[in-house]
């Protein structure tokens, strides 16, 4: 779990949502959403999964509700696996 909630992909993500680079984000998202996936991280998910398909179809949205929960989720398994 530790691998998957250091992927360089939530970086990729963030920054390309922050550019508006849809493209980039869906990439990272999709990517994110099978590591995710793989690992039954449910929590973490369902956010990535909603993104990933606002993105795969060129949704013009804001995404700052999805980043942010995506980000504390994300926080939330880093600090139980520091324990």
């Amino acid at each position: 779990i530790g691998i998957a909630i250091n992927d360089g992909n939530f970086g990729k993500l963030n920054e390309a949502i922050e550019k508006g680079d849809l493209t980039a984000a869906f990439e990272a998202a999709h990517a994110l959403k099978g590591v995710l996936s793989n690992l039954s991280l449910t929590p973490i998910l369902k956010p990535v999964t909603e993104a990933t398909e606002l993105l795969r179809s060129g949704t013009q949205t804001d995404y700052s509700g999805y980043l942010a929960e995506i980000n504390a989720k994300r926080d939330e398994l880093k600090a139980l696996c520091e324990g």
